[in-house]
């Protein structure tokens, strides 16, 4: 019996064993992954510096990527991806472009109206006065929906913030984040951005083209020189300096993502 107890203890300590030593490879590989995605950040900002935003020149080899501003991938080895994103494609709630947003809630769902009433009450939200805008909403009207809700009266501190606008609920801004960069730049490269972005600027016709030119990673300079009834100071193909890195270090079937907006 003695012989049997030992035998149950000793098995239940080794599975215990095991299962902790499992657990430590496991955070081993987790800090192993997290310092190469952070190294990798560094590499990014270093890569792209260094041909002056006209290209990647990556520190570990001789190759030179180019630098692909619409968040194309770029499989630097085995274990590295990494993606340039300019937020001059993005929507931005500094500086706030309501035409932008109008046009890429409707292409979320809203309709021209509900759009518009979106932008509105976002600018109420923002503006520090306390006239409402046609289809805004200032303290007043906050206080008539009782829900203890008041515009802050300055910039919103979080992009979450939206969440407090009447029109959007937790769906569209779910969706709608990864369309969105809080800080942003008064000049516009929307090609870079994603397709409802495009629509912001563009005909169907010339959106399709436009898709068809980044799948064949080709300049976009030409579609910018089609536009008509905008600033060419304001609306051009020049970087920003604002990117969206995006890096995704693997080790065996584990996988480290990192985004920042540098």
């Amino acid at each position: 019996l003695i012989s049997i107890l030992m035998g149950v203890f000793a098995g239940y300590f080794t599975f215990k064993a095991k299962r902790n030593i499992e657990m430590a490879e496991r955070v081993s590989n987790r800090l192993d992954l997290l310092y190469q995605a952070d190294s990798a950040v560094y590499k990014s900002l270093y890569a792209a510096m260094n041909l002056g935003f006209t290209g990647v020149d990556w520190p570990d080899d001789d190759k030179q990527y180019p630098m692909l501003l619409w968040g194309q991938e770029l499989h630097i080895n085995e274990n590295e991806v990494i993606s340039y994103q300019d937020l001059s494609g993005k929507l931005n709630i500094i500086p706030f472009k309501p035409s932008e947003w109008r046009s890429i809630l409707v292409a979320y769902g809203k309709t021209e109206i509900e759009a518009a009433d979106i932008t509105d009450k976002i600018e109420d939200w923002m503006d520090s006065d306390s006239f409402r805008r046609l289809q805004g909403l200032e303290s007043r009207g906050y206080g008539l929906l009782g829900n203890g809700v008041k515009p802050r009266n300055s910039h919103m501190q979080l992009i979450d913030e939206l969440s407090f606008i009447p029109g959007v609920d937790a769906e569209l801004l779910l969706r709608m984040k990864d369309e969105i960069a809080y800080w942003g730049t008064p000049s516009r490269s929307p090609f870079v951005g994603s397709e409802a972005m495009i629509n912001a600027y563009t005909s169907e016709e010339q959106r399709l083209e436009i898709m068809q030119q980044r799948e064949r990673k080709e300049s976009l300079r030409s579609q910018y020189n089609k536009l008509t009834k905008v600033d060419a100071s304001l609306v051009n193909d020049v970087p920003s300096g604002i990117f969206r890195i995006r890096v995704q270090v693997q080790q065996g079937t584990a996988r480290f993502v990192r985004v920042v907006d540098v």
